[in-house]
């Protein structure tokens, strides 16, 4: 064979559980495998066979094998796989006879794998640079090897008291007294550096930091600030060339020269304070001292500074607040929670309060953060808002979570003067809140489009006035998620306003149930509404809540939406779905509504709504038609007479595969497979068929599979 295989050897952490460790290296005999257990403190134990571990595979031809542990190597523990071949040739050739190739190409590869192994032996070996020769000395008891004063060979060195180590350092051994050990005296060094940065100390051979002990340069003495050497320890003084006081210059005059063409000079301090941390203020993110009036000191320097700085938390951290933290009227202040958390402790108070309360404009942002209220904020404690919002432009809100608060966003002032545009929402979740996920009312008045961009809003379950509610804006969504909340309010989603466009290319409803008083899933109004795709999916609409639920309700404006698809609606105690709602119809009629797509699988929409003074267009529904199909033991649905096929089995069937003209990419079936009364029928599939769900035989029962063609099966989902 051929010996490709470069590996020498394994390292395996120890995890108290894993016993079998592959060698991934090639071997021919056991004896050649080598395995040792380093423990925690990296003390080596060679391990042996069949007392500590069995060794399966390698042979002839080489290959690889398995290291089967008898105990399991613990937490902290480390086991070393590795080659271990004798440097021997046992391979005899006899005159006359004819070419044993294989076990000439037996004695090649172990040639190989010895060569191998020889090189990873001098790799870890010390080597010299290209070019430099030199003689090992010969070994002196007490001595360290060293390069010599003109650094071309090595030599025997002293190690005792002020014997020269190189031609730059010297180093004194002091083992500590009983008087060292108690702190009364220090150590004299023979050699007195004048500089201190000169003196480095160690103690059992550990490097010690500079503030644990002082060194005086006018008598020599080292002495420890409070924890002292022990009474027989090794103290080593090494100490460097006499290089004399070092002037430090301050940082704002040393020039900071950036890259590139155009590039201005400024100076290290200068630069340095375009960061600001709050721990220079004060701050600790320990979940226990309150940091609020210390984030708010650094807040306060990046405004007064001129703006044009970020504000950093640090990593990962939990800082407690008791207040507010206020960045209005700060303009080009950011904020960045570097993953971290701001702990709001006092009900009914605002977290951050952002924006321009008077006159003015303010740029900047908030990222990386995440916020939450100790306690989850009921719908009374309508000032609990994660981040609320005054006039503000061309500002960035990314990757920021909200948990407990009554509102997520929600903007403080109403009126032009509020105005808020160009600003880019992104990666926002808002999680159990009691009142509005979002609330801008009227957030822009200009014309100006803002951004919003994988936008989750979860209400945990809860009672929820609405999910997302925006008035009076221009806005373009790209992704908005609306999850898990009990609406007592308007919609789960309303817009509404003064005739601004709003486009939405993707937005999901999941888990939503609406009080009687609600107006609609999605109300919208006095607006152009462009909707690409709009998912409702799993929803569990009660009579007992509301009789009749309004998909959309709308007024005095112009719906499209591209695609509508409904899936997993159920409808408890008779309740009414419709699509449409023409709200106020008489007074204030919608213009148009189209809707290019319905995917409605299970047939959930009952009526398509009103009709009343609104023009509804809708050119063509996706497959919401079920087929009912007698029964025959052999069948090949057909999906183009409806994507529910409903089926009562009275004998046991063979459901082959769907004819091939219905594999349509990313299609979705529906197969209601109902038991007579008798049951007991079994169902067989046909090999282009995935599906883990078994058919229930219970007289009556139905089993309901949803297939996709996913381009070579029909994959249940």
């Amino acid at each position: 064979m051929t010996i490709s295989n470069e590996n020498l050897n394994a390292i395996y952490s120890g995890n108290d559980s894993t016993v079998a460790f592959p060698t991934v290296f090639v071997f021919e005999n056991n004896s050649e495998v080598k395995v040792t257990l380093r423990s925690a403190a990296g003390v080596d134990t060679l391990q042996i066979e069949s007392t500590n571990y069995t060794l399966t595979g390698g042979g002839q031809p080489p290959a690889t094998g398995t290291v089967t542990m008898n105990v399991a190597p613990a937490t902290g523990e480390t086991l070393i796989i590795e080659r271990d071949m004798p440097y021997t040739q046992s391979v005899d050739y006899v005159e006359g006879d004819a070419f044993p190739a294989e076990s000439h190409e037996n004695a090649l590869d172990r040639i190989v794998m010895t060569l191998q192994q020889l090189a990873y032996s001098i790799k870890r070996a010390l080597k010299a640079p290209t070019g430099v020769e030199y003689t090992l000395p010969d070994p002196e008891a007490g001595k360290a090897i060293g390069w010599n004063s003109t650094n071309d060979d090595l030599v025997n060195l002293a190690v005792d008291s002020g014997e020269s180590i190189g031609a730059a350092q010297y180093e004194e051994i002091f083992t500590t007294s009983a008087a060292q050990a108690a702190g009364t005296i220090g150590y004299q060094l023979t050699i007195v550096p004048t500089n201190d940065n000169n003196v480095s100390v160690f103690v059992q051979g550990v490097r010690q930091n500079r503030s644990a002990y002082s060194y005086d340069t006018s008598t020599g003495i080292i002495t420890f600030n409070s924890e002292y050497p022990e009474e027989g320890d090794t103290v080593a003084v090494v100490t460097g060339e006499i290089l004399g006081t070092v002037d430090i210059p301050n940082a704002n005059a040393i020039p900071y020269i950036p890259s590139g063409t155009g590039a201005v000079t400024t100076n290290v301090q200068d630069k340095l304070r375009e960061f600001v941390s709050v721990t220079d203020f004060g701050a600790v993110g320990n979940d226990f001292d309150d940091a609020s009036d210390a984030i708010q000191l650094a807040l306060n320097y990046a405004a007064e500074s001129g703006g044009r700085i970020t504000v950093y938390l640090e990593p990962k951290k939990i800082y407690k607040l008791t207040k507010s933290l206020d960045m209005r009227n700060m303009d080009r202040v950011y904020l960045d929670g570097n993953h971290s958390t701001l702990k709001q402790y006092t009900d009914n108070t605002p977290t951050i309060l952002f924006g321009v309360n008077a006159t003015g404009l303010q740029r900047g942002g908030i990222e990386n953060l995440s916020i939450t209220y100790i306690t989850p904020q009921p719908l009374a404690n309508s000032e609990a808002i994660g981040i609320k919002l005054w006039k503000t432009a061309s500002s960035i809100f990314r990757n920021i979570t909200i948990f407990n608060a009554a509102s997520g966003i929600y903007q403080a002032q109403e009126g032009i003067t509020s105005a808020i545009g160009d600003c880019l929402f992104e990666l926002i979740y808002i999680y159990a809140f009691s009142n509005y996920g979002v609330y801008i009312k009227p957030f822009n008045t200009s014309g100006t489009q803002n951004y919003w961009s994988k936008i989750y809003i979860n209400g945990a379950g809860g009672d929820v006035l609405e999910g997302m509610h925006l008035e009076n804006q221009e806005e373009c969504i790209s992704s908005l998620n609306l999850e898990f909340m009990n609406i007592t309010g308007i919609a789960a989603l309303s817009i509404g306003g003064s005739g601004q466009g709003i486009d939405i290319s993707n937005v999901h409803f999941e888990l939503i149930t609406l009080e009687a008083t609600h107006r609609g899933l999605m109300y919208f109004g006095t607006n152009s509404i462009n909707i690409g795709v709009c998912s409702i999916h799993n929803m569990d609409w009660d009579i007992a809540k509301s009789a009749t639920v309004y998909l959309i309700t709308f007024f005095n404006g112009t719906i499209n939406i591209g695609a509508l698809k409904l899936t997993d609606i159920d409808k408890t105690g008779g309740t009414t779905v419709k699509l449409l709602r023409a709200y106020n119809s008489t007074t204030n009629p919608a213009y148009r509504v189209v809707i290019d797509t319905i995917q409605d699988l299970n047939t959930e929409i009952d009526s398509y709504g009103d009709a009343a003074a609104v023009h509804t267009t809708r050119t063509r529904i996706d497959a919401p038609t079920k087929q009912v199909v007698t029964y025959s033991s052999f069948v090949n649905p057909n999906f183009w007479e409806g994507w529910i096929y409903d089926i009562t089995l009275t004998g046991n069937i063979t459901i082959d595969n769907p004819l091939i003209n219905t594999r349509i990419y990313d299609q979705v079936a529906t197969m209601m497979i109902r038991q007579d009364a008798t049951g007991g029928r079994t169902v067989s599939w046909g090999t282009s068929y995935v599906i883990s769900t078994s058919i229930d035989t219970t007289p009556n029962a139905v089993t309901v599979v949803r297939l996709i063609w996913d381009g070579d099966n029909w994959r249940e989902v």
